[in-house]
């Protein structure tokens, strides 16, 4: 297809999709926007890590899942989970948070990814980091190095016996895997508009690093795959790390400063479009969602 046209289309949809209302079906909707910067960075990544399957399910397991790990804080003050893990050690956490969560279950994950997850991001922001700085520590401005330093040493952080778990929650682009729910976390930390809260753009401790929505990548979900293979844009048939190279690339030729601002509308013109050709496999499976 010609790439004018696309372009024109890209803009087209983004003027009718990109719409905070439409954030209900979204995974990004499942996360409070009156979390504090701090909290809002690890409790998104947490959620990001688990938006995979249908729409209710995500959200009743998450609920679930933040119920269980606020009774952990209840006794103490203050009550976020960032204070939580900065006054408190991991010994000290960890029977609480295992007899909270004990029975809870996503899919393909249990109470004991959760706590690999939780304990990995607690030796984080004990070390005095954030997952911000862990990021911008990579000096490179290409946006792959920069993503898969960021895996690499959010890795290093994990006990060495949980670093093959995990990699479910952190995937690296080396890997070949479109790292999905990665890379869509990672264009909420990015972009600051009326869809992403731009975390890290708007931090003052990430000031003059250079991140930006420049170095976002475009997710590469079922709906975005179908878009872009019907347009004849990915040189391979099946989702992959080049794949999201290969769209991502298009897209910031499109928008050099922000390709991932197409995601989004892209995303939901798709789901509306399955809807509207699928209408009994869509009340059937009420499918809301992003994943492959």
């Amino acid at each position: 297809m010609d790439g004018a046209k696309i372009k024109r289309e890209l803009e087209s949809l983004y003027k009718k999709y990109h719409r905070p209302e439409l954030l209900g079906e979204d995974p990004l909707g499942h996360v409070s926007n009156s979390l504090s910067p701090e909290d809002f960075e690890l409790v998104s990544y947490v959620s990001a890590s688990l938006s995979y399957g249908r729409v209710e399910q995500i959200k009743k397991s998450l609920s679930s899942l933040w119920i269980r790990i606020e009774k952990v804080s209840s006794d103490r003050k203050p009550k976020s989970l960032h204070a939580l893990f900065v006054d408190n050690s991991w010994k000290v956490l960890e029977n609480d948070f295992r007899l909270s969560l004990k029975g809870w279950v996503h899919r393909f994950n249990d109470e004991k990814d959760i706590l690999i997850l939780l304990k990995t991001l607690h030796r984080v922001v004990h070390s005095g980091l954030s997952l911000g700085e862990l990021y911008a520590q990579e000096l490179s401005s290409d946006p792959t190095q920069k993503l898969e330093s960021f895996v690499q040493r959010l890795r290093a952080h994990a006990e060495k016996k949980d670093q093959k778990l995990l990699r479910w929650f952190a995937c690296a682009p080396s890997e070949g895997s479109t790292c999905k729910r990665l890379v869509m976390w990672l264009r909420w930390m990015l972009r600051s508009d009326e869809i992403d809260p731009g975390i890290w753009v708007k931090s003052s401790k990430l000031k003059n690093k250079g991140i930006g929505a420049h170095l976002a990548f475009i997710p590469m979900d079922t709906h975005i795959h179908r878009w872009a293979t019907e347009r004849r844009l990915l040189s391979t048939k099946a989702p992959s790390w080049k794949a999201v190279e290969e769209l991502t690339s298009f897209l910031r030729k499109v928008d050099p400063l922000d390709p991932a601002r197409f995601d989004f509308c892209i995303c939901h013109h798709g789901m509306s479009e399955f809807r509207k050709k699928n209408p009994a496999k869509q009340k059937k499976l009420n499918v809301a969602t992003r994943s492959l």
